[in-house]
């Protein structure tokens, strides 16, 4: 179909056209129309000013959603309690990785995003990349831990074969070598966490 003669139809968000038939009154191009609902049916060379008339309207006065508001609020007032946060959002069990205190969760899809109460707002991102931080920590804490417990068995192992308790040393060591391995394994798993980025 050229665009010979053709129809388009132009709204008031701008270049939304379709081609139909150049016949308004066909099935085809009343269909088109319906499914488009058009501001207005204007021949291809009319399409222009129609848009530059557009531009010079003004947008309609709507006030932002009631959940927007009430957020924009909260920033302005600063720190509020915890039952004004639950008007705005649900609770939820992770923490602020800024200040340590609770979230509530605001939003969804791709608004979605998690509030305390002193006014931090966090996404998704800045969740995990906090609770990565604390994973990487409290491993490299597990393994030092128990490296440290390896080294108080061998030490105790050392004073019981020196006091003639072999039997007692046997089992200190024994402790001792279990906490080695355990650490170990604790050290491989940090590491592939690690190369595989988390």
């Amino acid at each position: 179909m050229g665009s010979r003669g053709s129809w388009r139809s132009a709204t008031r968000v701008g270049a939304r056209s379709s081609r139909i038939p150049p016949t308004p009154s066909s099935p085809s191009c009343q269909r088109a129309i319906a499914a488009f609902e058009p501001d207005a049916q204007l021949r291809l060379e009319e399409i222009g000013a129609a848009l530059v008339a557009f531009t010079h309207e003004l947008a309609p006065d709507v006030g932002a959603p009631d959940e927007v508001a009430l957020e924009a609020e909260i920033d302005r007032i600063g720190p509020v309690s915890p039952r004004e946060m639950d008007q705005l959002g649900k609770r939820v069990q992770q923490i602020c990785p800024e200040c340590g205190g609770p979230l509530w969760e605001v939003g969804l899809g791709e608004k979605k995003h998690w509030r305390c109460y002193l006014g931090h707002a966090v996404n998704a991102k800045n969740l995990l990349a906090r609770a990565d931080e604390q994973v990487e920590t409290a491993l490299w804490s597990a393994i030092r831990a128990l490296h440290e417990r390896a080294a108080t068995w061998e030490s105790m192992a050392h004073d019981a074969q020196d006091a003639g308790g072999g039997r007692v040393a046997t089992d200190y060591s024994a402790r001792a070598k279990e906490a080695r391995e355990q650490a170990e394994i604790a050290r491989r798993f940090m590491l592939d966490l690690l190369r595989r980025g988390r």
